[in-house]
């Protein structure tokens, strides 16, 4: 049987690459790219043949077995996802979901999968009420719960009207499906536009902005099983706006962005503790970005340098106890340059 390797990608051409623990046949593959531990670097090869959505092929590089999920009869209407932090998947990868356009709240399709069989099935045509609760979720809200318990439960702000509000849907994903039987639970109301929200692994604090992305410096942490709410404006730090807001798995550490180029900054919430993390050569700054628990996974963004990728300890001095996870061959330096050679491994 297949494994599936928790790693996804999207392409330009709107298809899942899932990373598989053996090869498709029928490909003459470089052992040295196929291997799922290798190191090399592979040149791209040429654009394969696309089958119809539903059907699958083989990458011809690594061997990886990919699923197409849209085709030309799904439109050209910019089918994407969002960013690692806004999870398609849900906890146990039987169903997903694909944003259709730009408008917010997003329109939305629903689909179930089968991850031993890569078979999946559309729920619904694209649609802003594919949730139910009147107006929808805003789309750059939404979290899969984490946990088995609840695998087909969703969080996030409404839109419009229902933008204070927090929710928990529980999606009714049976055939034929319908909006009209998932379950709505409001779990907070606040007083004002929510934005750009982040979860704990444990589905119990949420950190967002408090008002839309770009037109607000405050930034919120709740923690539902206490009600308990944290408020940081982070014009006190000199921005002007919040572009982004993320809580790591642990629900301790909160980062927070003005844009390209700004610093940012660790907010500890529970203590009020503030670290700047700059774009200089000593901090690199913050790139594109994945948080786990305690640890930041990132490209090294000083100067546009996306060559290198560095491990940030959270727990610590974020701004200079890091270390460079990856080098390319003609990178320079060693796998482990940078401020401490105590890191701790995950």
């Amino acid at each position: 049987m297949r494994k599936i390797a928790s790693r996804l990608l999207m392409s330009s051409l709107f298809v899942f690459s899932f990373f598989l623990g053996e090869p498709g046949p029928a490909i003459a593959l470089d052992p040295g790219c196929a291997a799922l531990n290798s190191t090399k670097v592979c040149p791209p090869p040429s654009l394969p043949t696309l089958p119809a959505a539903g059907k699958t092929f083989t990458d011809p590089t690594f061997g990886t077995t990919i699923l197409r999920v849209t085709d030309q009869n799904d439109g050209n209407d910019n089918c994407h996802l969002y960013a690692s932090f806004w999870p398609a998947f849900n906890w146990n990868s039987t169903a997903f979901w694909i944003k259709y356009n730009s408008s917010s709240p997003a329109a939305v399709s629903l689909y179930t999968f089968n991850p031993t069989t890569l078979a999946i099935q559309r729920l619904n045509a694209a649609q802003t009420s594919m949730w139910g609760g009147g107006t929808g979720l805003q789309d750059d809200t939404m979290q899969w719960h984490r946990g088995s318990d609840h695998p087909n439960r969703i969080y996030g702000f409404g839109y419009g009207s229902n933008s204070t509000n927090l929710y928990q849907v529980d999606l009714d994903l049976s055939a034929p499906y319908s909006p009209s039987n998932n379950t709505w639970t409001l779990i907070k109301a606040f007083g004002s536009w929510m934005d750009y929200m982040t979860m704990s692994a444990d589905n119990d604090y949420f950190a967002f902005l408090d008002g839309p992305a770009g037109n607000t410096t405050v930034a919120k942490v709740y923690q539902r099983s206490t009600d308990k709410t944290w408020t940081h404006d982070f014009a006190a730090q000199g921005f002007s706006s919040l572009h982004a807001i993320m809580i790591d798995k642990s629900g301790k550490y909160v980062l927070a962005a003005q844009g390209a180029g700004s610093p940012w900054y660790l907010w500890k919430f529970a203590t009020n503790t503030i670290t700047r993390i700059d774009y200089d050569a000593t901090d690199r700054g913050v790139g594109h970005r994945a948080i786990g628990d305690g640890k930041l996974y990132q490209v090294d963004a000083y100067n546009g340098d996306t060559r290198h990728v560095i491990a940030r300890d959270l727990t610590s001095n974020a701004d200079t106890n890091w270390y460079y996870m990856m080098l390319p061959p003609t990178g320079g330096g060693s796998a482990q340059e940078g401020y401490t050679s105590a890191f701790p491994t995950d």
